[in-house]
């Protein structure tokens, strides 16, 4: 797929065309895919099949919310999206992944662990 900009006045066209037929047209269900990929981006996750599960559980609560803005108090749905989107991702990261994440601590407290012990071997030596 070709990346493109979403462009604030084009997502509320296309909003305020889903809520005048009363679901997602298709263009508009492209720019909330890739706001919750865009999103998703800049969380660091330990498997490709993490970051599929937060990406359409996410998807899904986007999907569900979308029709709670009031388009007469805003002018740019961006930013509602963008933040349905962040607290859809910590919430499905909190509940899908806590082992994954707890996994990931144990790991850099190892790393942590050996530059110590590795250091201090150098100095006995």
């Amino acid at each position: 797929m070709n990346y493109k900009y979403i462009d604030a006045e084009e997502l509320r066209k296309n909003f305020l065309i889903s809520e005048g037929k009363g679901y997602i047209i298709p263009e508009f269900k492209r720019q909330l895919t890739q706001i919750v990929e865009d999103v998703l981006k800049k969380y660091r996750m330990t498997s490709e099949l993490d970051r599929k599960i937060l990406c359409w559980s996410s998807l899904k609560d986007v999907c569900v919310f979308w029709i709670h803005i009031n388009p007469k108090k805003y002018d740019n749905p961006f930013p509602y999206f963008t933040e349905i989107t962040k607290r859809s991702l910590a919430k499905n990261y909190n509940k899908n992944i806590p082992d994954l994440r707890i996994e990931y601590y144990r790991e850099q407290r190892k790393e942590k662990l050996n530059k110590i012990n590795a250091s201090k071997t150098s100095v006995i030596s």
